[in-house]
């Protein structure tokens, strides 16, 4: 039987042939759909080419439509804004026209003045609120130009942005000045002559151009510099380029002594002024003899032990035995060395009192005084708090030893010493590693200061004994703090402090006394992770320390808060952060050495201190930390925290050229290149004042306020409309500070 292969050759093609007819039919039904001869590049490639160019076309021009409509809105909106301004000034004429008349008393007048003055506030008002997709139509081009920054503010009267006063730190830009929307508004309390300091940056922050006569900024990044740890951080080589190194400003480190044969200290130590301030007199003692009080004797006392104050003190009154602790008491001397009167008061309020007392027996009142104290207060009642409860006799009550406390009258006397270091006791170069970080020498060995120029005073506070760095006694720093501004300084370091809230009146006292006298005080905020700083520098908020005592946070290299550090806390408005983590610095006996604290925060910032105050020679204390304050680069939240307080230092933007306004306040003398204003009126900023190219080359140029609107999508001239919407404001219009009370 024969084989044949099966096959419908006439089906397949048939198949063949209805699925292209098909796919001819699917595309056909899809170009009637689309209305469109052209689906493809593969239906014809340049039609689709054209195609393409065209629907872009038609889309741009689509938008363009909806800007014309848009731009259109915004300047009826502009325009019904003026048109209100344009009615407000109608009246206002009307009221200047009545004013001017003199059938009306001069009540009334202040009655149309007022209204006038309301009017003037109206306008601003509607200037600030005429926006557009929030964009402001005419208050003048705030997103372009110079940026100033105010860096004092000040202190005979307010600097106002539209009536609004602004405060340290806040800007206004070139706009605002040209608008005329900043004025100097004085207090009326005061005459003379007042200033304003501010910076100028472009919008960014950044200096507008080339600082006038600044050098290259990498010359000064030596390897020492690099070895100086966290200069970087706070842009230190900034300030060296700008020509500040500290050379003129005297810094007191007030601290547990400087070593003074350092070869990166001693240049920059002054050893005639650096003293010892320390409680105590090793074996001095005084024999009060055979005083009687009512029916007991006063035996032998001696003060021998160089008691600090809180030391316990071993004698005798007769039968009273003083050796360890209990109930207060009081014990005081008043009158002179040989004619005093020697009072006890014991616990149930019993007196004993003996007068004609002679103290001097070899050893007068003021030996006493110092063995407890440090001062010399010869004639000066003396108050001891007594623990009695061991006091036998009568009017006291029996049982186990006192403890004395000895709480002087202060007064300066600094004992003989330099302020050095005291060999071979533990931790003495706390002080030495402190005084490196503000002024160790720039001599292309080991590390060099941040103000590497400055001069150190030392003043040691701390005792003679195994723990140098043990508790200070405040009346003694009160009393270094009084000899540091003796000898001239402009700024004192505190590396030290208690984790307390309190501090002792003398030393508050000696805090103010600082402070008015131009000095500014640096404290560190302490190394126990608290919320806020210790004593003294949560000191800074109070009253007395005007602004001018800086409490100091440590950062970490990252410019992270340092894991022991207290926060800003409450004193957040005096308080800035500084590196305080690995910083290496000089040590006691010529070495170098790493520390860590918030001790070391510091004098960061007392050495950044000296190197505004060498840069800009005429800055008052206080407007030396209002820059250091203004400039510092912000850290965590938003604004001033409580955690960093103002933020990290920046030595590249403190150093920046400053230009100052001098605020003439006499309604008689004329002051050219001043702001000259009648006490108690009100005068424009204005921007003739503010001269750039003294302190930039290649500054910024002002760009005028111009508004494009986008008509076309093409390039061509006619595809855009330019637009420019004058600024309009009280100021603008000359209206600012106009009054017609006194037409």
């Amino acid at each position: 039987m024969a084989l044949s292969v099966l096959h419908n050759t006439g089906a397949a093609v048939a198949n063949r042939l209805l699925v292209e007819n098909d796919a001819r039919l699917t595309r056909s039904i899809a170009q009637l759909s689309a209305g469109t001869r052209v689906l493809g590049a593969r239906d014809d490639a340049a039609a689709m080419a054209i195609g393409s160019r065209l629907n872009a076309e038609i889309a741009s021009l689509q938008q363009a439509a909806l800007n014309a409509g848009q731009a259109s809105t915004m300047l009826q909106i502009a325009d019904g804004a003026a048109a209100s301004i344009d009615m407000i000034l109608v009246r206002m004429k009307t009221l200047a026209v009545q004013a001017a008349s003199e059938q009306i008393s001069d009540v009334e007048r202040a009655m149309l003045d007022t209204e006038f003055n309301a009017l003037v506030k109206e306008i601003d008002r509607i200037s600030k609120v005429t926006k557009f997709n929030g964009r402001s139509l005419l208050q003048g081009d705030t997103e372009k130009g110079i940026i100033y920054t105010i860096r004092s503010l000040p202190t005979k009267g307010t600097i106002e942005l539209d009536g609004k006063a602004l405060g340290l730190g806040d800007t206004f830009t070139q706009a605002d000045i040209d608008a005329r929307r900043i004025v100097f508004l004085d207090d009326g309390k005061s005459t003379g002559t007042d200033r304003l300091i501010v910076t100028a940056t472009d919008i960014n922050g950044n200096a507008l151009g080339a600082v006038v006569g600044e050098l290259d900024r990498t010359t000064f990044e030596t390897a020492e510099y690099a070895a100086s740890s966290a200069l970087d951080n706070i842009r230190a080589s900034a300030a060296y380029a700008r020509g500040a190194t500290g050379k003129g400003i005297k810094v007191a480190v007030i601290d547990s002594g400087v070593d003074r044969t350092h070869t990166d200290l001693d240049d920059n130590l002054n050893t005639v002024q650096s003293v010892d301030i320390v409680d105590g007199m090793v074996g001095a003692a005084v024999n009060l003899g055979a005083v009687t009080f009512g029916a007991e004797k006063l035996g032998n006392v001696g003060f021998g032990h160089g008691l600090a104050n809180g030391q316990p003190f071993f004698g005798t009154f007769g039968d009273f035995s003083f050796m360890d602790k209990s109930q207060a008491q009081d014990l005081s001397f008043t009158g002179t060395a040989d004619n005093a009167t020697v009072r006890l008061t014991t616990d149930d309020g019993t007196i004993f009192e003996a007068t004609g007392v002679n103290l001097s027996a070899g050893v007068d009142v003021a030996t006493v005084i110092l063995v407890g104290q440090g001062g010399n207060g010869a004639g000066k009642a003396v108050a001891l708090e007594i623990d009695a409860s061991g006091v036998t006799g009568t009017g006291a009550a029996a049982g186990g030893p006192v403890d004395v406390k000895a709480i002087f009258d202060r007064t300066t006397n600094p004992t003989t010493g330099l302020g050095d270091d005291l060999a071979g006791t533990s931790n003495s170069g706390h002080g030495t590693h402190v005084a490196g970080i503000i002024a160790a020498e720039k001599n292309d060995t080991g590390v060099h200061g941040v103000a590497y120029e400055a001069e150190v005073v030392s003043i040691r506070v701390t005792r003679a004994d195994s723990d140098p760095l043990g508790p200070i006694n405040q009346n003694d720093l009160a009393d270094a703090i009084d000899y540091a501004v003796s000898t001239g300084v402009r700024i004192i370091n505190l590396s030290l402090g208690a984790s307390t809230t309190q501090i002792d009146q003398d030393l508050a006292d000696a805090i103010g006394r600082a402070v008015n006298a131009g000095v500014v005080v640096v404290a560190s905020a302490g190394n126990s992770s608290l919320q806020s700083p210790g004593s003294p520098a949560n000191f800074a908020v109070k009253p007395e320390a005007k602004g001018m005592l800086i409490s100091v946070v440590a950062t970490d290299d990252d410019n992270a808060l340092a894991s022991f550090s207290n926060r800003a806390g409450f004193v957040a408005d005096f308080t800035v952060a500084a590196p305080g983590v690995g910083i290496l610095s000089t040590k006691a006996g010529g070495d170098f050495e790493l520390k860590d604290g918030t001790s070391m925060a510091a004098p960061m910032v007392s050495g950044a201190l000296a190197l505004v105050m060498d840069k800009f020679s005429d800055l008052s204390g206080q407007e030396a930390v209002n820059l250091l304050f203004s400039t510092a680069t912000d850290l965590g939240e938003a604004g001033i925290d409580d955690v960093f307080g103002r933020g990290l230092i920046d030595l590249d933007r403190a150093t920046l050229p400053q230009l100052a306004l001098t605020i003439n306040l006499d309604s008689t003398t004329f002051i050219a290149d001043a702001i000259n204003v009648a006490p108690g009126q009100a005068a424009l900023v204005d921007a003739s004042l503010l001269d750039l190219s003294q302190a930039y080359t290649g500054k910024l140029s002002i760009a005028a306020q111009n508004l494009a609107y986008r008509i076309g999508s093409g390039i061509v001239a006619s595809d855009e409309i330019a637009v420019t919407i004058e600024a309009i404001s009280a100021g603008t219009l000359g209206l600012a500070g106009t009054r017609i009370a006194t037409i």
